[in-house]
Formats: structure tokens, C-alpha cells, sequence
């Protein structure tokens, strides 16, 4: 039960920590924007401390890493599926007035996501190996 309460908690973390990384692209002025980074990186912190003490703090590094590797890729596909929308006409006609433009500090979210990547796979590679879960 534990280990389920462990999983639910980081999952959790992974939301709040990928709502990071798109937010952190938005085109808005930088007090704003640490501020709503603030309000996401705090509960994402929060979580991620709950779940891995429910797992257990043996293997809190691949935990960790692997809940980093995920935000990064699940990020990247929202990049990369932002990106194919935005480009698609169609899309844009049906949007009509609507700024699509929101989106235009691409290069913060990518920051982010490839440190969340190189953070992950460090502390997945730096994991002890263990024979059992």
C-alpha cells in the first residue's frame, strides 16, 4: 500500500513539474513568471518528498531520476505537439482571433526540459543497482 501511496504521489509531482516546464515558455514578464513558477515548483517539491518517503529512501535517486526523465519526455511531446498545431493553417483559421502567439519563449521550455533530461539520467545512471524491488 505504501509503495501505491509512493507511486500516486510521485505521478502527482510529474504533473506539477511538467506544468512547470510549459509554463516556463509562456510569453509573459518575469515577475509573473516566477511567481507562477513558484506557485507549481513549491507543490511539486511537496509531493515528490511525500512520495519518495512512502517508497522508501533507499532508492531515492532512481525514483527521482526516473520521475525527471518522464516530465522531460512528457514535456517534449507537448513542445513538439504545440509546435504541429501551430503550424497547421487550419488550426489557426479555426482559432480566428485568439493570440496563438503565447508560446513564444520556446527556448526557456526546451532549458527546461533538458535540464529535467540530464538531472533525470544522472540520477538514474548514479543509482545503486539492486537485484530486487
Amino acid at each position: 500500500m505504501r509503495k501505491a501511496c509512493g507511486i500516486f504521489f510521485l505521478a502527482i509531482a510529474g504533473l506539477f513539474l511538467n506544468t512547470l516546464c510549459i509554463f516556463g515558455s509562456i510569453d509573459i514578464d518575469g515577475r509573473s513568471r516566477a511567481a507562477m513558477l513558484v506557485v507549481f515548483a513549491v507543490p511539486a517539491l511537496v509531493t515528490m518528498l511525500i512520495g519518495i518517503t512512502c517508497m522508501g529512501w533507499r532508492r531515492w535517486r532512481h525514483d527521482t531520476g526516473v520521475l525527471f526523465l518522464a516530465v522531460a519526455a512528457f514535456a517534449a511531446f507537448t513542445f513538439v505537439s504545440m509546435t504541429c498545431f501551430l503550424m497547421d493553417e487550419s488550426f489557426r483559421a479555426m482559432m480566428g482571433d485568439v493570440p496563438t502567439d503565447v508560446f513564444g519563449i520556446t527556448v526557456t521550455g526546451c532549458v527546461y526540459v533538458a535540464i529535467f533530461g540530464a538531472l533525470g539520467w544522472l540520477l538514474y545512471r548514479k543509482a545503486p543497482v539492486r537485484d530486487t524491488l
